[in-house]
């Protein structure tokens, strides 16, 4: 038997914001998903993401301590690899400048 994927597709209109891949366009996360940015190194650190599968190649961040933002099960990201979908218009997600061709 085939398995089917579905991929979670967010609506773009002026009520959602969302990230999604700057290469693919799958969409990874709403902005509520969001809990901090580290300017300093240009990642951020997500709650949840969809459409994202954990491959033999991940790495595992072994934390002594948890703090109240860096805990297992949420996710870092290099936001130079992302777009924004800011309800009405599509921005770098790392510079929030307008994308000029996506």
């Amino acid at each position: 038997m085939e398995r089917t994927t579905f991929l979670v597709r967010y609506k773009q209109n002026q009520n959602t914001s969302f990230y999604l891949c700057r290469h693919c366009q799958t969409h990874l996360a709403l902005h509520h998903e969001l809990l901090h940015k580290y300017a300093a190194n240009q990642h951020a650190l997500f709650q949840n993401l969809v459409n994202v599968g954990l491959g033999a190649n991940y790495k595992i961040i072994s934390l002594s301590i948890e703090t109240s933002a860096i805990k297992a099960g949420r996710f870092m990201i290099d936001m130079t690899k992302l777009l924004f979908w800011k309800g009405n218009q599509m921005l770098c997600a790392d510079t929030e400048q307008p994308v000029q061709d996506v």
